[in-house]
């Protein structure tokens, strides 16, 4: 399947499914044997005020298109490992917190208030803050 009627067929879809057409669609992936090809559709939650990401897949072998919610999307490499707790980890490593989207920086702990305090800051740069519970993170390689 050419890409071009790929995206045709997908944006239709799409806008059948969802009432008006993605703000944007992309090839992800082609596969030559089959045919087979998934696109990246995104669009605009106006409600959650965020971009929202689909993928669409059509298979022309079987005659089938499916559509699925993309979550989120990490780089692998940052769950080879499995968790630490944030008092095992080095000046400089970097980890991700359960739940959140951010990668941080290890900064240090030093004891404060009566307890051991553990200084972190966003890979983006944005100020430090201190953790005060040894708490599981996931460390990035």
């Amino acid at each position: 399947m050419k890409r071009e009627k790929a995206l045709q067929i997908a944006t239709n879809f799409y806008t059948f499914r969802m009432g008006s057409e993605p703000v944007s669609m992309t090839v992800k992936y082609e596969d030559p044997k089959d045919g087979r090809v998934v696109l990246v559709a995104a669009d605009h939650d106006i409600e959650e005020d965020e971009e929202v990401l689909y993928e669409i897949e059509i298979n022309p072998m079987a005659d089938s298109i499916t559509m699925k919610k993309i979550l989120c999307e990490f780089s692998a490499s940052h769950f080879m490992q499995g968790t630490k707790q944030i008092s095992e980890l080095r000046q400089g490593d970097q980890f991700r917190m359960s739940g959140d989207c951010l990668v941080y920086e290890f900064c240090g702990s030093e004891f404060r208030f009566g307890c051991t305090r553990y200084m972190v800051r966003p890979t983006t740069g944005r100020g430090t803050q201190w953790i005060s519970a040894d708490v599981e993170v996931w460390p990035c390689k």
